[in-house]
Formats: C-alpha cells, structure tokens, sequence
C-alpha cells in the first residue's frame, strides 16, 4: 500500500493531487518551482523519456519527447 492510498483511506481514485517540483540551477542557484494538479487514475502508466533527451532539464527549451504506455493487467 502507497503512502497516498494511508492518507486517504476511502480511495484515490479521480482524487485530484497537486505536484510541485523545485528545479536549482547549480552554477546560478536559481530556483525554478512550477505546480500541476493531476487527477489519480487506479491504471498503471510507464513513462519513458526518449534516447536522444539531455541529460539536463531546461524550462523553456521543451517540450521533451516522452512515451506513455498503459501497463495495467
């Protein structure tokens, strides 16, 4: 069981979850925070990020080339 699924014991299913991610330039110590709200699904999904992706996030300069596949059972 997920730490989501304790919190919230009467289900996560269509449940809409706010992610925030804090990105830090190191060499600028810049900080980038950008928030999303996502609805939970109880289907599984891969995300992959294409070969030829940098290694290094940069705002600004996407959208990076990612495949999503539904691997419930």
């Amino acid at each position: 069981m997920s730490v989501l699924e304790r919190l919230m014991p009467r289900g996560l299913k269509y449940e809409t979850l706010e992610v925030t991610a804090n990105v830090t330039e190191t060499i600028t110590g810049i900080t980038e925070i950008k928030s999303e709200s996502v609805q939970y699904r109880d289907s599984a999904f891969k995300i992959e990020f294409h070969p030829s992706m940098p290694d290094n996030f940069k705002p600004g300069f996407g959208p990076y080339p990612v495949t999503v596949s539904n691997i419930s059972t």
